[in-house]
């Protein structure tokens, strides 16, 4: 469990935490498990994570399920958001039930989501304000899409 890239907490019902392995260590920013044990989840919890982590756990303290993954920011040690996949799970330890958390860093899948999403805005804002014919054919060299400009129309001539 101490050699793995994805970061593992044990923690008890009250969130106190058991054990952690040194990726969970490098992903927080933390050097050992006392700093992760003298915080609190509202200080590495983003604002908007932390919110809906406090409804997960009144949801779970009211008996209704929960998600046994969510993606959630969190804010390491120096400063900087990163983007997490937790995922969640009862396990035995130490003999008692206690509660497993994986963290998997998806920060860099989240930029690249992003910077993709931006791109296609982009394109999108070209071909829409564009006034050129713009069109695409497939390998047999048929039509497979065009695009026209917003600001011509077409007039078809049909024979008499």
């Amino acid at each position: 469990m101490d050699n793995t890239l994805v970061g593992l907490r044990i923690s008890d019902i009250d969130n106190n935490t058991l054990y952690s392995n040194q990726a969970l260590l490098d992903i927080f920013g933390y050097k050992n498990i006392d700093e992760v044990r003298a915080k609190s989840p509202q200080e590495y919890y983003s604002p908007e994570s932390y919110a809906d982590y406090l409804k997960m756990r009144e949801k779970y303290g009211h008996g209704e399920i929960i998600p046994d993954q969510v993606d959630i920011d969190i804010v390491r040690k120096d400063g900087t958001v990163r983007h997490l996949q937790a995922l969640f799970k009862i396990v035995l330890w130490d003999g008692k039930q206690q509660y497993q958390t994986l963290y998997n860093d998806i920060t860099q899948r989240k930029q690249a989501e992003a910077a993709l999403h931006e791109s296609e805005e982009k394109y999108r804002l070209i071909v829409e304000n564009s006034s050129d014919f713009i069109y695409t054919l497939n390998a047999k060299g048929e039509f497979i899409m065009y695009l026209l400009p917003l600001r011509i129309s077409l007039a078809i001539i049909l024979p008499i």
